[in-house]
């Protein structure tokens, strides 16, 4: 899973994060069976402040199930 994450590292070069609905349209390309329901679902949890924007590690810790 890494791996297939590490293609999206450029995203976070310059700022540092990536907007919700950057971030949607990856976890959708990840996993096309995603109802927008549960998407909304994941983005609610992993931007719990409501910011609309994801750093890197929050990004990783997600896609690795909290492992990294």
């Amino acid at each position: 899973m890494v791996l297939e994450c590490s293609k999206y590292c450029s995203l976070f070069s310059g700022n540092g994060y990536i907007t919700t609905e950057v971030l949607r349209e990856i976890l959708w390309e990840l996993e096309p069976d995603l109802s927008d329901y549960d998407l909304d679902m994941i983005i609610d949890e992993i931007d719990s402040d409501g910011s609309g924007t994801v750093d890197f590690n929050e990004f990783m810790e997600v896609m690795t199930g909290g492992d990294e």
